[in-house]
């Protein structure tokens, strides 16, 4: 869903003022304020007359006076309004946004008018109320309005600062579509985006990472390099504060899960956490989590697991355990195909290279014992990566293709400056020389990962009406 533009949000002002100046206008003639009668039919009534003509007169002074010239161009700009949402709403093929604002407005507009022909004709409206029809009709339109935005037929909600409408929508002339169109980032021109009839998938994200920021970065990338449409909304357990991310961020841009319990979403992705070394019942929200993977069954198409979540995800639903590793599997390794042919991996190359970064593994022996399992594929070296249920509705995976170039080395030299015993990481910088820019040789599968997940496993087999999960 895309931003609106400058346009939008100038056609969205017009009947912002209406109803300002049909309230204003109903007010001072109720309160009898002559004075400022006076000066509004003066001085105001062009700005806040196209308030569905408020105070219509069927005089001579509508059709010769000041009052008179004010109401020809208040309809004028209404009549352009209109034209303006017809464009939108028929030209733009926009079914259900701006069609459906303009002949809701259209069709109150009509009542109005009719309404206060007929109170002045037959004088059956006390003056007191006269003034107040139109601002009765009026908050009927902005209702209709509000049901449009609600059911996200228009992309206000997105356009609150720090959303990420997805995919990546951009003038086309842009010097940064280049640049992004490098990166193998989706993007998509505003004129493509308004030609676009579609429902775009809801994804949640339960960030488990304490660099929340950086995280949520990460996986928004991958998420953009797609033509499906994405709204993601981000989750953080309320019964766990986290310490290296602004308390400011967290109000602002995640909920918790009471917050989203009776929605449904088409995905959701379980982050890993830094908690391999203690038992899963010791971690401080694991009812939490274990609360949320039961939710997933009825709420959620497809859930995608990484690292410390895909070990949470296997133990709760298959009893599959986490074991101790001698030293940490540190650094970027080698993987092969196990099942070629499951649409996960459509795409791969025999061999690719993805980061881990942990303590614990699953073992291959406790994943091919579960009926319910597929091992899709796996490393000599690293062991298990990625693992999927019959029905794939639960992927896992225990690396981190969503990683960034520069991630690895963040943690090395991070444990470097505590004094830890920490190795190089492995395969990652050239000629093990921390001094050397390491070499990324991840994101194409891992852009390839994301994009499989959401084609094959959520938009082509989650339901149009999500009530129906």
């Amino acid at each position: 869903m895309k931003k609106l533009s400058a346009i939008h949000w100038a056609l969205l002002s017009i009947p912002a003022m209406m109803l300002f100046g049909s309230v204003a206008n109903a007010l001072i003639h109720s309160l009898r304020l002559y004075p400022v009668i006076e000066l509004f039919d003066e001085h105001f009534a062009l700005i806040c007359v196209p308030v569905w003509f408020s105070g219509f007169d069927w005089s001579e002074e509508f059709i010769m006076g000041v009052r008179g010239q004010h109401y020809i161009l208040a309809a004028l700009l209404m009549a352009g309004w209109y034209f303006l949402c017809w464009v939108l709403g028929w030209c733009g093929k926009q079914k259900h946004g701006w069609r459906q604002v303009f002949l809701g407005c259209f069709t109150v507009d009509a009542l109005i008018i009719i309404a206060l022909g007929a109170a002045s004709l037959s004088r059956a409206v006390p003056f007191s109320l006269f003034f107040w029809v139109p601002v009765i009709f009026h908050a009927i339109g902005f209702v209709l309005l509000g049901i449009s935005i609600k059911q996200k037929q228009l992309s206000i909600k997105n356009c609150k600062k720090g959303a990420f409408p997805m995919p990546i929508n951009i003038d086309a002339q842009l010097p940064a579509r280049s640049v992004l169109e490098m990166e193998n980032i989706f993007v998509m021109s505003q004129e493509r985006a308004m030609r676009q009839d579609i429902r775009p998938l809801r994804i949640v994200i339960l960030n488990l990472m304490p660099t929340k920021i950086e995280t949520e970065t990460q996986l928004l990338r991958l998420l953009s390099n797609t033509p499906i449409q994405v709204d993601v909304e981000l989750l953080q357990t309320a019964t766990h504060k986290p310490k290296h991310t602004p308390q400011e961020h967290l109000l602002q841009f995640y909920k918790t899960f009471d917050e989203i319990r009776d929605q449904r979403y088409d995905g959701m992705i379980v982050t890993g956490a830094p908690v391999e070394n203690m038992a899963f019942e010791d971690v401080d929200y694991w009812p939490e989590l274990c609360e949320i993977f039961e939710w997933t069954k009825k709420r959620v198409w497809s859930v995608f697991h990484i690292c410390w979540g895909a070990q949470a995800g296997l133990y709760y639903h298959h009893g599959v355990p986490k074991v101790p590793l001698p030293r940490k599997l540190f650094g970027v390794y080698a993987h092969r195909l196990v099942d070629p042919i499951h649409p996960l991996v459509r795409g791969m190359d025999d061999a690719f290279w993805v980061p881990h970064s942990r303590y614990t593994e699953v073992r291959r022996q406790d994943v091919e014992s579960v009926p319910a399992l597929r091992l899709i594929a796996c490393s000599r070296e690293a062991g298990v990566h990625l693992v999927s249920d019959t029905d794939c509705r639960n992927i896992y995976a225990t690396g981190h293709s969503e990683y960034d170039r520069e991630t690895l080395a963040k943690e090395y030299f991070r444990d470097v400056r505590k004094g830890m015993d920490i190795q190089i990481p492995c395969n990652y910088f050239p000629d093990d020389d921390p001094k050397r820019t390491p070499a990324m040789r991840w994101r194409g599968v891992g852009s390839l990962l994301f994009s499989n997940w959401l084609n094959y496993f959520v938009y082509q087999q989650t339901p149009y009406d999500l009530t129906t999960l």
